[in-house]
């Protein structure tokens, strides 16, 4: 999360190596053994202590190592807006949306408050073309349907 963040991640990369500490999980830790959460939101924070070389939104680590393997998350992730400068000022729609979904999250969220909006139809046929290259595994977007599902489901 944002815990112990200075910077805007709105306007650019924030990062939070330097003043971040453990016990900043130790709320999502509560809530995840809960069972009272269905779905976190990723932070497109910068933390070298968990990844030194991704974002959180876009991080294996995170999202699949630390998250669903570590704290045994089982819900639904969700980036935060992609479109903020911390991620389309670093990296292509074709990187966003393939590093995003190998780290284990589920629904990407775009806002679409850009001059040229990207449109639905040009990430479908990104992430297909991903999909049908193997950059993504099916397996990988079934899981997210299954748990999106899952939370739909619920609702």
């Amino acid at each position: 999360g944002h815990g112990s963040s200075k910077g805007d991640s709105h306007k650019g990369f924030t990062d939070v190596t330097a003043t971040w500490t453990p016990q900043e999980l130790e709320p999502f830790q509560q809530m995840i053994e809960s069972r009272k959460v269905d779905m976190i939101m990723t932070a497109h924070i910068f933390n070298k202590n968990l990844d030194a070389e991704y974002p959180a939104t876009l991080s294996y680590k995170v999202n699949t190592e630390l998250l669903r393997n570590k704290m045994h998350y089982e819900g639904v992730i969700i980036t935060d807006d992609l479109q903020m400068a911390a991620i389309h000022e670093h990296y292509t729609l074709k990187e966003t949306v393939t590093l995003a979904l190998n780290s284990g999250v589920d629904l990407l969220l775009f806002a679409n408050q850009l001059e040229k909006p990207i449109g639905l139809d040009a990430i479908v046929k990104v992430i297909t073309a991903q999909v049908n290259t193997g950059k993504i595994s099916e397996k990988r977007i079934n899981e997210a349907y299954i748990r999106v599902k899952k939370l739909k489901e619920k609702l």
